[in-house]
């Protein structure tokens, strides 16, 4: 990870953390002004720094957001100090330093790279510098509020006018303001602001789907979802707010399954695939027919168009996966699969077309495996892998000996080239999951795992490369887990959340969720040691702000801090995303992802020219270093872009969605009328001229006059503006600004009053 990156969508997320228990926020609102009576500190440029004291338990310093508004570029510093007094003394990180901020509104995250641990009850700083001049600073403390662990006190100073209040937009003290945010949190920590107390699923959840607007769904085995306002019927399937709280507008009273859901999978349109056992499907009016799988509506409602009464798998379903194309695989028990033209022989593997008929194109009768699939990962390359209980694969070329692990060609066949005979793990392989970098990660119950040649200890988790062979370079060898591991997520930077019914996973202490490092050791800033979930885990998702939600057969979360009952589903705290959209020219989109935010399979770009009524597809996006571009594209100069990450998770799969109305803004244009050197006998001058822009969002021309401020002139396409001088040399600063606040160049006129 990168010291710092810009991250808008981070620092707007961080910007609405309570003063709470476990993420807290530290605010300054500073016009870095150099003060006088203060402790200067050694580093370059005027800065202002925050007091915060810290909480009863040992907390870790993630990041820092860092929120400017600027009518000059800048060089900004960030730093973390302690200090016993009303001032910092020891510098404990220097979070780094980003030249060349540019005009306008810019968001800065300051990444850092030791994690210091801080101590309970204890005061630190953060100090925000920009680079004119020396600095110092004055503080003002406010009280702790409540019983709050550990207290963020407010920087105040008083505007030129003897307020309490920073001056408005063109006064000269807002030249730099900022607005700081940090996370003080551990990550691990059960998340009190989801859900409440004795309130969840009142049986086992098996699988969570996040969707593009943050709602969630659940499967499992469950009847009803409780929350601090009602308990409602929901049979094996619903949805809750991003609260917490039950979504009531999705299903009704008695809604629902008759058996379990294994596997729930959100396409792109927003219509919902769910899989499982059951065999009927209700509104809370009337039941149909549903053989393992079925299709609901956005609002829960059935979807009638896909499938029929009669339709389905005559076993259970385990698994699904959406496919680009919109085809779905199916994995599980079943050994047949029947539609609208009869019944198709598909050993616990098919392929349905996007209305849930049977994609004949794909395998052939009596294709698949000799035991159940458990897991399917698509790959982006069209090839499917496959984990369960099996031990030999079919084609119509033969029987190949393939233990628990396997992958298909696009059109069904066995990939011979994936592993070699006889290769696979001892025991069942319950989750596949794919990194960025096309390795595989497995898990499951097994203890040793073969490569057709030769065998290696992996207990329960263990990553394989490309081409189906050991990875010798994942350090869980000998370790692991010392039992079950029912699902893995991946995290943008490359660490592994675990979720199962363990006690230690790679030699840590975590009761049935924990998060490793990229190496297979185990991340000790997640979670605490010994504790964890009262049972076990069975599914997790990750959101788009990073937060984890787990589901599983549990009744009590334990973090650092506290023990909280949860029934069923939970969510745990998490370091800060990073995510930016960016147009580096007018063809070419990035979307930069890093930090928790969940690895995505694929990326989709959309463009609406409607304000986002109406979407129409752009691209696929490609991978780059940090995250995904979509080049060689003509973009509209207005519009509003919807970016969105399919990920795939062991017993669903979800979509993180992103809008920007970003668009390549050129800058605006600026000329000014007559001498830009000249002398004059007048307490004010006037200038006049004229402003454009290629995009046609021109919002204003500024100027600085010897006051200091930064005034609005009259007009904007012919502008003028009235300098007030000072005796002596004056220079008058001008600059156009456009709608994103990009300016023109900044052009000077020196006037001398006589």
């Amino acid at each position: 990870m990168k010291l710092h990156r810009l991250g808008l969508f981070a620092c707007l997320l961080l910007s609405l953390l309570p003063l709470s228990l476990r993420a807290q926020a530290v605010l300054i609102n500073s016009n870095n002004r150099a003060q006088s009576g203060g402790t200067p500190l050694d580093a370059p440029g005027r800065a202002s720094a925050q007091a915060f004291t810290t909480g009863s338990v040992e907390s870790q310093l993630h990041s820092i957001s860092v929120k400017l508004v600027l009518y000059e570029t800048s060089q900004v510093s960030v730093k973390l100090w302690s200090g016993p007094g009303n001032f910092p003394i020891s510098l404990i990180e220097d979070l780094g330093t980003i030249s060349n901020v540019p005009l306008g509104a810019s968001s800065v995250l300051f990444s850092s790279t030791v994690r210091p641990q801080l101590a309970p009850n204890t005061r630190y700083w953060v100090s925000v510098a920009n680079v004119s001049g020396n600095f110092d600073w004055t503080l003002t403390s406010l009280s702790p509020v409540g019983d709050n662990e550990g207290s963020f006190e407010n920087l105040s100073r008083q505007s030129p006018d003897g307020g309490t209040t920073w001056p408005n937009e063109g006064d000269a003290d807002r030249l730099h303001r900022v607005t700081v945010y940090g996370t003080l949190f551990r990550p691990g920590n059960i998340d009190t602001s989801f859900g409440a107390d004795e309130t969840g699923a009142d049986t086992s959840v098996t699988s969570i789907v996040v969707q593009p607007d943050g709602k969630i769904l659940l499967g499992g085995v469950f009847s009803k979802v409780s929350d601090d306002n009602a308990t409602h019927n929901r049979s094996r399937i619903a949805r809750l707010n991003p609260d917490g709280s039950v979504d009531t507008t999705f299903g009704g009273d008695g809604s629902g399954f008759n058996g379990s859901v294994w596997s729930v999978a959100l396409q792109s349109d927003g219509k919902i695939l769910v899989g499982g056992g059951f065999s009927t499907f209700s509104d809370g009016n009337a039941t149909h027919s549903r053989l393992r799988i079925a299709r609901l509506n956005s609002d829960g409602s059935l979807d009638i168009s896909f499938n029929t009464d009669v339709e389905g798998t005559n076993s259970s379903i385990s698994a699904l996966a959406v496919q680009p194309d919109g085809k779905v695989l199916i994995g599980g028990n079943f050994t047949g699969v029947s539609d609208g033209t009869g019944s198709h022989s598909r050993l616990r593997i098919a392929r349905l077309n996007s209305d849930g008929t049977v994609d004949t194109s794909f395998g052939a009768d009596g294709s698949g495996t000799d035991g159940t699939i458990l897991s399917i990962a698509d790959q982006t390359d069209g090839k499917i892998l496959l984990g369960g209980e099996f031990t030999n694969v079919v084609d119509t070329s033969g029987t190949f000996s393939r233990s628990r692990i396997a992958r298909f060609n696009a059109d069904g066949t066995v990939d011979t080239a994936f592993g070699k005979e006889g290769c696979g793990g001892d025991h069942n392989i319950w989750c596949i999951t794919l990194q960025a970098d096309n390795k595989i990660l497995i898990a499951g119950r097994f203890s040793a795992v073969s490569d057709g040649i030769s065998v290696y200890p992996r207990r329960r988790i263990a990553r394989l490369n490309a081409d189906g062979s050991v990875d010798s370079s994942f350090v869980s060898a000998g370790t692991g887990s010392d039992s079950i591991v029912d699902t893995v997520a991946t995290q943008a930077d490359g660490k592994i959340l675990l979720g199962g019914f363990f006690n230690t996973v790679s030699s840590g202490n975590r009761l049935g969720i924990a998060r490793l490092n990229p190496d297979g050791t185990i991340d000790a800033n997640f979670g605490t040691n010994g504790k964890g979930v009262s049972l076990l885990v069975r599914c997790l998702a990750i959101q788009a702000d990073g937060k984890i939600l787990i589901g599983g057969d549990f009744s009590t979360v334990t973090g650092a801090t506290d023990t909280r009952t949860r029934a069923n589903i939970a969510r745990l705290e998490n370091d800060a995303t990073l995510s930016r959209i960016s147009m580096p020219d007018p063809t070419r989109v990035q979307w930069l992802r890093d930090g928790t935010t969940p690895e995505a399979m694929r990326v989709t770009v959309d463009v609406s020219t409607d304000n986002g009524s109406n979407y129409a597809f752009l691209g696929n996006a490609s991978r780059i270093p940090g995250g995904w571009e979509l080049s060689d594209v003509e973009v509209p100069s207005v519009r509003v872009l919807r970016l969105r990450a399919f990920v795939s998770g062991t017993t669903g799969s979800g979509i993180i969605e992103a809008l920007d109305g970003l668009r390549h803004s050129r800058r605006p244009l600026l000329t000014v009328s007559g001498k830009r050197k000249l002398t004059t006998g007048k307490g004010r001058f006037t200038l006049t001229g004229t402003a454009s822009d290629p995009d046609g969002d021109l919002t204003s021309v500024r100027y600085r006059d010897a006051g200091g401020r930064w005034l609005t002139a009259m007009g904007i396409a012919n502008w003028t503006a009235k300098a007030k001088l000072k005796p002596g040399r004056n220079t008058i600063l001008i600059a156009a600004y456009d709608s994103r606040n990009d300016s023109s160049a900044i052009m000077a006129v020196k006037v001398k009053l006589k």
